[in-house]
């Protein structure tokens, strides 16, 4: 699976392109009125960032970097994927509590949300990771060649070290009632496994991280 970027810049920034000094961007205006830049990027030259312009409020976006790839630089792909889905017992402001853990084949990542979000209903939050395998780690350390590439939340038990991780809480907080919209081709098929009522209601009683 690839997620590539394809936009260049935020609602309040405007970004420029440049190569030798050109300004070789391609202003487009979004539906906020805000004027960015696409880069047009030459071949073999996809790893030029945009340069931000002036000094403008870029409504917390500053750490979110979109940029123009050859998608001729990736040499391997996966098609198919292994998610861990994370389900926490979370108070009502934060994410702390019991942890239990799924993985999930033979589904996308949207299938995979909707089935989180599903089971975690309005009480618990969810978390969905992609299951990475590093062999070259296992032959070094056996054992420890597996990990994880978040892809919706984190661990609930996380504390936060920044600001941005302690966003993504919030984001996982928000979620429970704010729900990611799937359409219906893209949910997860009836009859999927589900973790149960009985189970969800006996790890709320427990209350203690995983």
């Amino acid at each position: 699976m690839q997620v590539v970027p394809t936009v260049v810049g935020g609602p309040n920034r405007r970004v420029a392109c440049l190569e030798d000094g050109v300004d070789v961007g391609e202003r487009v205006t979004d539906r906020r009125s805000a004027t960015i830049q696409i880069c047009r990027v030459p071949p073999g030259r996809a790893d030029e960032r945009a340069h931000p312009i002036g000094d403008w409020d870029t409504a917390g976006v500053d750490e979110i970097q979109v940029l123009p790839v050859d998608e001729r630089d990736g040499s391997w792909e996966v098609d198919t994927p292994r998610f861990r889905v994370y389900l926490h017992g979370s108070g009502e402001a934060t994410t702390h509590g019991w942890t239990a853990t799924y993985d999930i084949t033979g589904a996308d990542v949207l299938q995979v949300i909707d089935w989180a979000q599903r089971e975690a209903g309005d009480s618990l939050t969810y978390a969905v990771a992609l299951v990475y395998d590093d062999n070259a780690k296992a032959q070094l350390n056996s054992g420890g060649g597996r990990g994880l590439l978040w892809l919706v939340g984190t661990d609930g038990n996380t504390n936060a070290r920044s600001p941005e991780e302690t966003a993504v809480l919030n984001r996982m907080l928000a979620r429970r009632t704010d729900r990611v919209g799937v359409p219906q081709a893209d949910r997860i098929p009836e009859g999927a496994l589900s973790v149960g009522k009985d189970l969800i209601a006996r790890l709320n009683g427990a209350q203690s991280p995983h």
